[in-house]
């Protein structure tokens, strides 16, 4: 188990269908195991819940399968035929880390893998957005979520006008 957060290579020991962990998972739900070991020896399990189940907050609009399918896809898992799990990834070397939450007092360590929470974009698409945005920042487009916006005066109840935000201009 691991009580400590970090970010490090694990290695799949073990990978196996599981009761599921969530009480609120519907009749038929399922998790995928997979028991990951660090170079010391510790190790955990991560588990992914497979059912129509919506997620919450950002990932609200992705159901858990599709949220368990994106993370085990993430390193390395082709295709959607479960059965081939263990076959797939046992003895593979993934990226994990390890981040602490705490609910009603208690400490939880969580285990998530393939840079889990991580989308890269890669350095052309990163260019091709911070050109969009810096064209909208010199516009003053009205969707620019950088324009600030000065409070309205007390005295005659209207807003004043702002300089634009330039996120992208050294100070």
């Amino acid at each position: 188990m691991f009580n400590v957060e970090k970010s490090f290579t694990g290695t799949i020991i073990g990978a196996e269908p599981l009761e599921p962990k969530q009480k609120a998972a519907p009749d038929g739900a399922f998790d995928v195991g997979l028991h990951i070991q660090d170079d010391e020896g510790a190790s955990d399990w991560w588990r992914g819940e497979i059912s129509e189940r919506m997620g919450t907050g950002n990932a609200a609009g992705k159901t858990q399968y599709e949220m368990t399918m994106g993370s085990l896809a993430r390193i390395g898992f082709k295709g959607d035929d479960l059965t081939t799990l263990a076959e797939q990834l046992m003895g593979q070397k993934i990226p994990c880390n390890v981040k602490k939450s705490t609910s009603q007092g208690k400490d939880y360590y969580n285990l998530n893998i393939g840079g889990a929470f991580i989308e890269p974009i890669g350095m052309d698409e990163m260019k091709r957005r911070m050109e969009r945005t810096k064209s909208l920042c010199s516009a003053g487009a009205s969707a620019n979520v950088f324009a600030a916006k000065e409070p309205a005066s007390a005295a005659t109840g209207t807003a004043t006008a702002s300089a634009k935000f330039d996120p992208f201009k050294k100070k």
